[in-house]
Formats: C-alpha cells, sequence, structure tokens
C-alpha cells in the first residue's frame, strides 16, 4: 500500500506559508508567489521584509467585503502536487486559488484512516459534500489494496467548481470518484430516502452560500440540520466524520456540540482540533478548526 505524503518522504510539496502580518500573507504555490488578504492575519507583524518585495501577483478587493478583487498581474493555470495530490490552480475573483493549505493534514488524515480500515473490509464508501476542486476526494480515492476499493461521492452545488475537480481527479491519475452537481442539503435528503449509508463522511461547510437553484446556505442555520442528517446516512459500521470550517464567532467546541447533539455512534470518538499554517518565519497562522469522529480516536 502506497504512502500518501509526508515532509520527509521525498515527494513534492509545492506549497509554503513565506510570510503574513498586517492583515495580508504571502504564500508560494509552486513557481509562483501569491500575496493575498487574511482576516487571521490582523494581529501579526510581518517577520521578512524581502519575501514581500518577490510576489508576483497580489489580490486587491473591489470592496469593502474583500469578496471580489482583481489581481495585479494575470497569471494562466498552473499546477502543483502536494505529495501524491496534483492540482489545477488559478486566480479566482474570489482571491482564491483553489484549495485551502490547512486541509492537506486532513487529507493526511483521511488517507491514512481509510488504509487502515481498508486492510479489515473489502471496500469503503466515500461522502465528500461542499467538496470543492477535490483535495478530500483525491486523498481518499488514492488508498489501493489489492482487489478492495474505495467508492468516494463528490457533491458540490457549484458546476464549474466541480469540472474543477474532475481535472484535479485526472491529473492525479486516480478512479473511483463519482460527482454530483447539487444542493447539499437536498442531496442528503433524497440520499436519505434512499438509504445510500456511508463508512466516511468530509464536511467543509461555507460561511454563506448557494444551491444550484440559488438555495441561500447560511451556516448557523443550516449547519446543524445537515449535520443531524449526515449521521443518518452512516453505515452500520461508520469510520469517520470529519467536519472543517472557517466561520467567525463558532469554534471546535460548538462543533462537537452539534455532533454530540445527533447521537453518533458509540464506536466513533471526537477529537476537535484547531487549524494553522506554519510559516516560514515559523509563526503560526490561524486557520480554522473542526471536529473529527473517529472509530481511531481513543
Amino acid at each position: 500500500m502506497d504512502n500518501f505524503y509526508f515532509h520527509d518522504s521525498g515527494n513534492r510539496l509545492d506549497y509554503e506559508l513565506l510570510d503574513f502580518g498586517e492583515g495580508v500573507r504571502v504564500e508560494r504555490f509552486g513557481k509562483y508567489i501569491i500575496e493575498r488578504p487574511s482576516l487571521a492575519a490582523y494581529d501579526f507583524h510581518r517577520s521578512n521584509n524581502k519575501i514581500w518585495n518577490k510576489v508576483d501577483s497580489s489580490f486587491i478587493p473591489e470592496n469593502s467585503n474583500g469578496q471580489r478583487g482583481k489581481w495585479t498581474v494575470k497569471i494562466e493555470p498552473w499546477q502543483v502536487e502536494l505529495g501524491q495530490v496534483t492540482l489545477e490552480l488559478r486566480c479566482t475573483p474570489f482571491g482564491h486559488v483553489g484549495f485551502f493549505a490547512e486541509q492537506i493534514t486532513n487529507w493526511l488524515e483521511l488517507y491514512s484512516t481509510i488504509s487502515d480500515s481498508l486492510e479489515r473490509r473489502n471496500s469503503i464508501r466515500v461522502l465528500n459534500l461542499f467538496g470543492y476542486t477535490g483535495g478530500a476526494s483525491i486523498a481518499s480515492a488514492k488508498v489501493t489494496n489489492g482487489l478492495k476499493k474505495v467508492e468516494v461521492v463528490h457533491v458540490d452545488s457549484a458546476g464549474n467548481v466541480v469540472e474543477w475537480a474532475k481535472r484535479n481527479v485526472a491529473l492525479s491519475g486516480v478512479t473511483g470518484v463519482r460527482f454530483i452537481v447539487d444542493d447539499v442539503r437536498k442531496f442528503v435528503i433524497r440520499e436519505l430516502r434512499r438509504k445510500k449509508f456511508y463508512d466516511v463522511i468530509i464536511l467543509d461547510p461555507p460561511t454563506y452560500g448557494h444551491g444550484t437553484r440559488g438555495e441561500t446556505w447560511k451556516f448557523d442555520i443550516d449547519l446543524p440540520v445537515l449535520i443531524s442528517n449526515i449521521v443518518g446516512l452512516l453505515s452500520e459500521q461508520p469510520i469517520l466524520i470529519l467536519i472543517t470550517a472557517h466561520t467567525e464567532n463558532f469554534d471546535p467546541d460548538m462543533l462537537q456540540d452539534m455532533l454530540l447533539n445527533t447521537g453518533i455512534p458509540y464506536s466513533l470518538k471526537i477529537k476537535k482540533f484547531q487549524m494553522q499554517i506554519k510559516a516560514q518565519t515559523g509563526k503560526l497562522l490561524p486557520s480554522g478548526y473542526g471536529v473529527c469522529a473517529s472509530v481511531y480516536n481513543s
């Protein structure tokens, strides 16, 4: 069985947080150095001014809410390797480039957990909700063990993002991923009616969003109901529920309470965590939070 990646394994990790401070961060994505706003960086000071002079392109918000903006230099789509995950990146009008670096550790957790579980069963079904450009789907589907198989269902409401995820899956050389363009809440309800069950469920909900028909998603209102519903999709021998988020005024304790209130199986033990990215300068950038309910947690 192949290893996914480790920093000292010889596999490439085409990402590095170089520095951050005063509400901005500078990152290396493969051959390009990108500067972007970062709310989490406001309480820090920059450490290495030389790094900031090497930026290839900066994202400039167009208005006070900072949701849309423009890049100072147009960069054509490029590829990065993150262990065994290969991703196409592009500078979007929202300041994103195609993956969130704090999730790399979670991909490793997924790969390791699914690998261990596949030693004891013939197949594993994975549901990745709000799947974005496919990093978690690729990490899950990368697991191989002879004739045993991992089936991944990747759901996102944005058709263009799902097409992006398809390209990433192809670039990474994996199979076994089925793509669904749908409102996550509606999809989960239909799966409950169909009595479809999953061993692993991944959830990375946005603060705000829209479904395929303009349905409005609000984190604080919709997430508790969705969590309750996804617990109903767990198989008789569940392996893992992984929920991550970045919404302000929430924390891992609140996510943990949401999950506990659903009555999750006793076999799943909850671990809560804060996500951080370590910069080249040694500082840690707060990058969200999460809970992991797993058969492997003590």
